[in-house]
């Protein structure tokens, strides 16, 4: 078995951002969504 390259810190802070920018899109999308769902007239 190959060991496995060490992540630098860089690369680690880069791929954190990038889940967290995509968590953020999610929340924000599923707030927008629930807000639309909420204000239909039901």
């Amino acid at each position: 078995m190959k060991k496995k390259k060490q992540i630098t810190k860089t690369q680690y802070m880069e791929n954190n951002a990038k889940v967290l920018n995509f968590a953020a899109r999610l929340i924000v999308c599923a707030f927008l969504l629930g807000v639309i769902i909420y204000s239909l007239p039901l």
